[in-house]
């Protein structure tokens, strides 16, 4: 039986020695892979969370789903592509367990209120929104779900 020797594979992505490293789970090359993405990634992180804090969470929560899911990386795209694409995921995430943590209860009322038929007439989109700007920053994605969801019960019954 002939035994056919390969040379290994040429690194040639930058990220390979990383990449190995954090396979083996050698915490030298996390490190260095976490602050090497934290710059790019924790802007995105903000962007979402929309303070500091709630972008560290995010951007640490997705750094552990990096460093747990990396076996799975097969370089068919750029590592950085594919760290954003868990980050995003990971700042959704935050997104929907905080909007459950601050929604509260509503009262529903059960007598009619007069409202003037044209009521709706006389205020503009514009003027909704910013009112909804004017909201403090926990409030606007509840009432922007709210809305979306009020709109899609319409739709539903129109159908």
């Amino acid at each position: 039986m002939i035994q056919v020797l390969t040379k290994p594979k040429p690194l040639t992505d930058p990220h390979d020695i990383i990449i190995r490293g954090c396979r083996e789970n050698d915490l030298h090359s996390q490190e260095q892979l976490y602050r090497q993405f934290y710059p790019e990634m924790i802007k995105i992180c903000q962007r979402y969370a929309g303070d500091i804090d709630g972008a560290g969470i995010i951007f640490n929560n997705a750094m552990m789903r990096v460093f747990k899911s990396i076996k799975k990386y097969q370089h068919d795209g750029k590592l950085g592509a594919w760290i954003k694409a868990i980050v995003i995921n990971c700042a959704l995430d935050h997104i929907k367990t905080t909007a459950k943590l601050k929604e509260t209860s509503i009262t529903i009322i059960t007598e009619e209120i007069p409202v003037d038929d044209y009521i709706f007439e006389k205020i503009s989109a514009k003027e909704i929104q910013f009112a909804i700007k004017e909201l403090r920053k926990q409030q606007q994605p509840s009432l922007i779900f709210l809305f979306m969801k009020v709109s899609l019960i319409n739709r539903l019954e129109k159908l």
